[in-house]
């Protein structure tokens, strides 16, 4: 339309060249860009002398979900604020960039506009309290933190974290703060909260794409997060703009990175969730020199499951859980997450689930205790006939039906209280791995590979020799700033079975899965 691009959508060139590099190790294509990309930080520049507060912002945190549907788009931050982390964003990428195409001179230039940016940024948008810009978005604590250097980090997350319990964990950002909302909350070692953003069926959702009733999406993501209740107008059913979440997914749901400051994935980072409320995953990246691999259950505790109505819940105590003990929660219905004084403050364990008294099925909890108690593991259909809600009655009085679909909510317990994880990987030749295993609560971890211990923390020497056999270097024990206490492990190109568990806790037969009955 003849108007120089928003900040947001021009940073594309060097964010498609960083990303590359990332991925591929290539930077052959910084090369041959780098003269446009120096071109586009010094017109961003020249509009930022003004002030970062007043940069120009055609669109900003674009289509942010209106707090009803149907209302166009919902509140953003100042229209400067995305601007000005998209410059400062930017030029760091463009630092990275610079040294690993060997010119260390216009990286560390490039780095000291970094920080000065960074600086000028926290300058103008942060108002204190761990608050960033005045709108009361979550969006803008999002980027605050996401650039680092932020006044209080741990004031600013946890005022991101309230902010996310006042909607009940559902987001409000647009697709700019959206990309780098997982990011800061797995930093933030509130893995549970970024997994109950993921996991609503509600608007405003992902997850609501697929489960509403009006028009369910199948494979591909909406425009606009309230697509069903908009116009015709730029209201697409096939966009990409939201899918970033799939990235966090891959490297911190699944748990296949790379190291920080590496490239090519050379040098892989394996690390399972630390999230209370998943139970496992696993990821196939194919590379260019080979495919990795990594997956990962997590037997005993508390399993689980959250599915829209007409879909299968599937619960299991894992290889090494024993059976199924108890019930802790199941609502089919429009269950939540519970009020926001309920909800832990740092973002973790995050089970304050509660039943919504207008649209819930009363046999709920004898229905699942019915279907899983005493077996190794069970399925759980949420349809209506299975919950014995066969009147046409069920939840008509809910607030929105066609904003709240219906879902079931399952939490259950498991004979063997304490956790313990069963984590397979595979590294590809030209590649080395270190595999950080969360600890959680466990007082003393047990490692085994391939069935030999490898590593017992009340004689981390005695397992040397088994620890060579199996081609394994350095196993420590340590702190994460991601994740917490933590089990190191450095590891060589191949396929490795790992078994942890805490020495101090009986483990149950693992013939509990011979025992598995399906409903």
């Amino acid at each position: 339309g003849g108007r120089p691009a928003d900040v947001s959508w021009s940073a594309a060139l060097p964010s498609v060249a960083h990303a590359v590099c990332d991925v591929y190790g290539d930077t052959e294509t910084y090369r041959e860009a780098a003269s446009a990309i120096a071109a586009l930080v010094d017109e961003v520049g020249v509009e930022a002398r003004a002030g970062l507060g007043k940069m120009r912002t055609p669109y900003g945190d674009w289509c942010p979900p209106p707090a009803r549907m149907g209302k166009g788009q919902g509140r953003k931050p100042s229209p400067p604020l995305t601007s000005a982390f998209s410059y400062a964003l930017m030029v760091q990428q463009a630092a990275e960039l610079a040294r690993a195409a060997g010119n260390a001179s216009e990286g560390a230039r490039y780095a000291s506009l970094g920080r000065e940016i960074v600086s000028n940024f926290h300058t103008a948008f942060y108002v204190g309290n761990g608050t960033f810009d005045t709108s009361g978005t979550q969006t803008a604590n999002v980027l605050g933190l996401a650039l680092g250097g932020a006044p209080d980090v741990g004031l600013a997350r946890r005022r991101l974290l309230s902010l996310l319990r006042a909607r009940r964990t559902h987001y409000d950002t647009g697709i700019v703060g959206f990309k780098f909302l997982f990011d800061v909350l797995d930093q933030a070692q509130a893995h549970d909260a970024a997994l109950a953003v993921l996991s609503q069926t509600d608007y405003p959702s992902i997850g609501y794409y697929f489960a509403n009733s009006l028009e369910p999406a199948t494979a591909n993501l909406w425009e606009l997060p309230d697509a069903p209740a908009e116009g015709t107008g730029m209201n697409s059913r096939n966009h990409h703009m939201w899918s970033s979440y799939s990235a966090y997914l891959v490297k911190s749901v699944a748990g296949l990175h790379q190291q920080a400051g590496t490239h090519g994935f050379q040098r892989l980072e394996l690390r399972p969730s630390g999230a209370y409320a998943l139970s496992g995953a696993s990821v196939t990246v194919d590379l260019p020199h080979g495919t990795a691999r990594l997956s990962w259950v997590r037997s005993g505790g508390r399993q689980h499951d959250k599915v829209s109505e007409g879909e299968t819940a599937r619960l299991s105590c894992g290889p090494s859980g024993g059976r199924i003990s108890a019930v802790s929660f199941a609502s089919f219905g429009t269950p939540s997450i519970g009020s926001p004084s309920d909800l832990p403050s740092d973002g973790r364990r995050s089970d304050g689930f509660e039943t919504d008294p207008a649209c819930h099925a009363l046999r709920s909890s004898q229905a699942v205790a019915e279907a899983c108690v005493g077996r190794n593991s069970c399925e759980v259909p949420a349809t209506r006939v299975f919950f014995g809600e066969r009147g046409s009655l069920f939840c008509t009085t809910r607030r929105d039906p066609l904003a709240s679909p219906l879902r079931l909510w399952l939490t259950v317990a498991c004979e063997v209280a304490a956790d313990s994880l069963r984590v397979e990987a595979g590294v590809p030749v030209g590649s080395t791995a270190r595999l950080l295993l969360p600890l959680r609560g466990m007082a003393t971890p047990h490692l085994r590979e391939s069935g030999r211990s490898v590593y017992l923390a009340t004689d981390p020497s005695a397992s040397s020799a088994a620890r060579k056999a199996n081609r394994l270097g350095s196993v420590q024990l340590t702190e994460d700033e991601r994740t917490g206490r933590i089990l190191a492990v450095e590891l060589p190109s191949g396929l490795f079975d790992f078994d942890l568990s805490d020495a101090a806790t009986p483990r149950a037969a693992s013939s509990a899965t011979e025992a598995a009955i399906s409903v």
